[in-house]
This record gives structure tokens, sequence and C-alpha cells, in this order.
């Protein structure tokens, strides 16, 4: 699906032309062109090196996907890859879904292979107020990567308090689950982090460097994003730190228990062999032994040797705190 909003700042009118229309409007250098594909058919995807004219790599990055956020000079353009936060998952995961933008003089477009809210947010602000965005294309690739930013709230949110329930439940139990939720958890931050960490580096390029397709008067704003991206990367990097305590925690429990374990063991052994031996003895065929002529003094002397043996290996290790 494309969808196209060709804004003219002549007569502050809004248009929704056809791909067939589209180079007209794009040589009108009095209109704002913005230009979303979500998931397009082969056809629509012709518009990005047909009528655009943009590098073959370009495109070839924004189909194939599985990269870091960038920024990619070309001639007249910029190209960038963004990540915004992948809301469409049925599980309670944090996964991005990546966003190829260009931006050239009087032009925004999109690319995207799943709905991302972000930008289902902006198109819907753009339909109800056209000129509260497609002012320029630098302002409104400023209000959509604000947009996107602030989609990564909720899953901080979401993150903070799931290593604080994970922390309290190492512990409080020692249950398995609660390694596997450290282990998730553990993916999901690093995801985080690298995704934070090239996305810093991009917006500083926006906001400090010297892209021909942002105007001066609009980098204060992309600076702004960068302060946000930086926040954004500090939590995930904090929170790195706390799953490294958590897995330490983790790894003692694991470790005490393991001794606990050992410790039992040991007891149980340190009881049965003598008791082992008690018995072996009383199995042999001797003709005098202690209570042999007795009618019950056979049992009764191995029955007492045996509790008393076990009641003296009892005390000492309770003496000792062995359990």
């Amino acid at each position: 699906m494309i969808r196209i909003f060709s804004y003219s700042k002549e007569t502050k009118r809004m248009e929704m032309p056809g791909i067939a229309e589209l180079p007209r409007h794009i040589a009108d250098r009095g209109r704002i062109i913005w230009a979303d594909l979500e998931d397009p058919t082969d056809e629509e995807t012709g518009v990005l090196s047909g009528i655009f004219g943009f590098h073959v790599l370009a495109v070839e990055d924004c189909i194939r996907g599985f990269h870091l956020p960038k920024i990619n000079p070309y001639d007249g353009y910029l190209f960038l890859i963004v990540h915004a936060v992948d809301f469409t998952l049925e599980e309670d995961v944090f996964n991005t879904l990546e966003v190829g933008i260009f931006i050239g003089e009087n032009y925004l477009v999109t690319y995207h292979k799943k709905q991302v809210k972000g930008i289902s947010n902006t198109l819907g602000q753009v339909a109800k107020s056209p000129g509260s965005l497609l002012r320029s294309p630098d302002w409104l690739l400023h209000g959509l990567l604000s947009t996107l930013i602030d989609n990564y709230r909720p899953v901080l949110q979401r993150l903070d308090s799931g290593i604080e329930a994970l922390e309290a439940g190492l512990l409080d139990s020692s249950k398995e689950d609660h390694l596997h939720e450290l282990l998730k958890l553990k993916r999901e931050v690093f995801h985080l982090y690298r995704v934070a960490a090239s996305q810093r580096e991009l917006l500083q390029k926006m906001g400090h460097g010297d892209p021909s397709c942002i105007g001066e008067e609009n980098r204060v704003y992309f600076r702004d994003l960068y302060d946000r991206t930086v926040q954004i990367l500090q939590a995930a990097d904090l929170y790195r730190e706390m799953l490294s305590g958590a897995t330490e925690t983790a790894m003692s429990m694991v470790s005490r228990r393991m001794s606990r374990a050992v410790k039992t063991l040991a007891v149980v052994a340190t009881l049965v062999m003598p008791l082992t031996l008690i018995a072996g003895i009383y199995g042999m065929n001797f003709r005098r032994m202690p209570g042999l002529e007795w009618e019950y003094g056979y049992v009764t002397v191995l029955v007492a040797l045996v509790a008393l043996v076990a009641l003296v290996a009892l005390v000492v290790f309770k003496r000792k705190r062995w359990f």
C-alpha cells in the first residue's frame, strides 16, 4: 500500500495524488510531498528507483532489511534507516521494525514492511492538520522521529518493572522460570542498547553535522531528539548493569542450592555408612555375640546400637550446623 500526500505551500491545500500524478507533484517545488509505502507491491516499490530515482543500494537496503540505524548521504537526498517499536507482536516482547526514510528538497519517503504505530499516528495528524507538519521535509521528519522515539517510553517502563520483579523473585524463590525470564530480558535490553546507540549517532549527525537536507532553523529540534535518545541509551546501560547483578545473584542461588544438596547427601551417607557396618557385622555367623543367648537380645542390641550411633551422629551434625 502506498499513501501520497501533496501539500501546496502557496494555496495551503493538500491533495492525495496517485502514482501516475506523482512526477508532476515532485516537479512542483512549491509542494511538500510525503509518500508512505507500507508492505508495498512490486509496482509500488518501483516508485523508489523509477519516479524518485533513488540509488539501487539504498533501495536494496530498504527491501532486504536487517540493518542497524544509519544515515547515508546521496546526491540531492539523504537515506536513513531508523528502528521503531514493533507493537504487532502478540507476546509482550520488545522488538523493532526497520523504517527506511528518504528526505530530499521537497519530499519525504518512508518504507516499512509492517504497520508502524508512530507513522500511523503521524499520518492521522497530517490528515487532520497538514500545515502543522508539511511545512518542510525536515520538519515532517522531526515530527515523525519524535513520535517514534516517544513510543520507546512504555518499553522502558515495562523493562524496569520486569527487572525489579525478577530481582525480587530470585531472592524469594528458586523457580527455574526466573532464569528463562532473565535470559529474555537480557536479549531485549541488548537489542535496545544496540538500537539506541546507533540512533544516537544518527541524530548527532543530523543535529550537529552538516546534512544539506536539514535546515539550520530546525537543527535544534534534532538536538532535542538526540538528547532524548541519549536518555534511552543511559536507561539501557543501567538495565544491563542491573541484569548483570541479577545474573550473579542467580548463579549464587544455584550454587547455594547445589551446596545444600551436597550437604544433605553427605549427612545421609555419613549416617548410613556406620549403620551398614553394624548391620553387616551382626549379619555374620559368630558363636559368641552380645545378646545372642537372649530371646530378643540379638534384635534389641542391634537396634539399640544402630539408634545410638544415629543419635550421636545427628547431635554432632546439629552442633556443626549442617542442617
